[in-house]
């Protein structure tokens, strides 16, 4: 009974990378409607990550984003990514000017090498043509209220999101839609398209 006990632990704690949060790390918290974070780190440094570091305001330059918190080791997230380039919704999103960023998710216990052969190789099912950022414990959030690089890592600046989450961000920084789905859900992306639409006709 003690091994039976033990082996269940290890089984437990191979599959964090697709729990909504890891047990050794905060619980989800709420993201206040003004907080407004962005985030310097580096990228998988191929083509389409536009360089071997990332600032995430410059990159959206006054456009919404579209974060994708990833993990290799996530089967919603590979799905997500997938359906999202097969029904062509990052093509119609990118059209409206929306930015696309993924970001590694675990990075305190997961290897880029792992992130690099999911979401950077070409011959995987989930391939990500757009950036895909690779932080550290090193990176904390900046706050676009100051311009300033605070003490909080960007986790918890972005509401310790678990995996997938897709959160999209207003040309201001602040948060404007988030995912509930673990699998691609035909009716949440319209929901975010919707959201997209409103924001795309206010800055106009």
């Amino acid at each position: 009974m003690k091994t039976l006990a033990i082996a269940l632990l290890i089984v437990g704690s191979m599959m964090s990378g697709c729990l909504d949060w890891s047990p050794t790390e905060d619980i989800p918290v709420e993201i206040s409607e003004e907080s407004r974070y962005s985030f310097q780190a580096e990228t998988l440094n191929r083509t389409v990550d536009e360089g071997p570091v990332l600032t995430l305001h410059e990159h959206a330059n006054g456009a919404p984003t579209l974060l994708i918190w990833v993990s290799p080791a996530c089967g919603g997230c590979h799905d997500w990514v997938q359906d999202l380039i097969q029904d062509e919704v990052h093509t119609q999103i990118a059209e409206d000017g929306v930015r696309i960023v993924s970001v590694h998710r675990y990075f305190q216990f997961e290897d880029v090498a792992e992130v690099m052969q999911q979401y950077g190789n070409e011959s995987s099912d989930s391939y990500s043509p757009w950036p895909v950022v690779v932080p550290n414990d090193d990176v904390r959030a900046i706050d676009l209220s100051t311009g300033m690089i605070s003490d909080i890592g960007i986790i918890e600046a972005f509401g310790t999101p678990g995996t997938p989450t897709l959160q999209l961000i207003d040309g201001d920084g602040k948060m404007a839609w988030e995912s509930d789905s673990y699998y691609f859900d035909e009716e949440e992306v319209q929901e975010m398209v919707g959201v997209i639409e409103e924001l795309t006709k206010s800055g106009e």
